[in-house]
Order: C-alpha cells, then structure tokens, then sequence
C-alpha cells in the first residue's frame, strides 16, 4: 500500500490473509511521528513516544491467528498532582479471527479474543490504536504523587464538617 493509498481513518497496515503462506508471517510496525500526532488526540493523550507492534500472523482454516506484542509510550498527566508522568505498555495480545463467528452475547472464555474476519484483510495498525487506547491507565498515578488538597489542608480541618463537630454535643 503506498502512502497515497493510506485509509482516511488514519494509522494503517493491511494484512490480506488469502497471501500469507502457510508457514505464516511476521514483522513490525511502527507508527511515524505524524501518525503518533494523530493517534495522541484519537486517544486523548498530550502525546505518544512510541507506538510499535510486532506481529505474527499464521492462518487456519477458517481465518487466522494473530499474535500481536504492543509497545507505547505516552506521555500522561497524574489524576493526583497534575504532573507530567510517563505511562509505558507492554501487551502480549492473541486474536482469532474467523470467517464463521456468530456474535453472541455469551461469553464462554474471556481469555480468549475471537473477531469475525469479514472479507480477507486484517487492519493492525487499527488494531495497534485500539490495544493501545484499551491499555491506557484510566487514572494515570505518577509514583510517590501527593494530592495537592494534602499539601494545603490544614491538620486541625482535616473535615469539611469538623467545624461542625461541636454542633451535635450542645444542649438544645
């Protein structure tokens, strides 16, 4: 696929299963500093460092098996101090895609990612931003953060209410 070519959606790299020999295959990819850009505010990020994956792709009958290692680096803002932090992500991720899933609403296996494989091509770059936006930490923590209420509270109001403490041992 050229550059020309690339889907409007944004990051791309298409596998088209029928080509992959049965021994399968493997690579990596990357996404370059536009990309990160992109996939930062698809995210809702500051910004991406990295964003990386290796990848193996072996067909079965049926479809096809991806083994996907993410690799990012975001940077984040601690939910505690508001300071810059850095969040890093390793995931190992299998897929199974298959031409014949029925979507259910029964989960039998968690573990296990089943996809329907609809026509021949498996996107993983799409598949790399989704993982990466899944692994993002909801409420990024830096290490050893204080709350900034924790350095402005004064010790003997540690309350909101315990001016009012008093209130409820008076005599009516």
């Amino acid at each position: 696929m050229t550059e020309t070519e690339r889907p409007l959606h944004g990051f791309s790299h298409i596998i088209e299963v029928s080509e992959v020999g049965a021994e399968g295959v493997s690579g990596l990819i990357e996404a370059g500093e536009a990309d990160l850009k992109a996939i930062a505010a698809r995210c809702g990020v500051p910004a991406l460092d990295q964003l990386s994956g290796a990848f193996r792709v072996t067909p079965v009958i049926g479809g096809a098996d991806l083994r996907l290692d993410l690799r990012a680096v975001a940077q984040r803002f601690c939910v505690v101090s508001l300071e810059p932090m850095t969040e890093k992500i390793n995931e190992a991720i299998d897929i199974r895609f298959r031409r014949d899933v029925v979507e259910d609403d029964e989960i039998d296996d968690v573990d296990e990612i089943i996809e329907p494989l609809d026509g021949d091509a498996i996107d993983l770059g799409e598949l790399l931003v989704q993982y990466v936006a899944l692994a993002l930490d909801p409420y990024p923590r830096k290490a050893g953060a204080e709350a900034a209420l924790d350095l402005y509270r004064d010790a003997t109001s540690a309350s909101p209410f315990a001016a009012l403490k008093g209130l409820a041992d008076r005599d009516p």
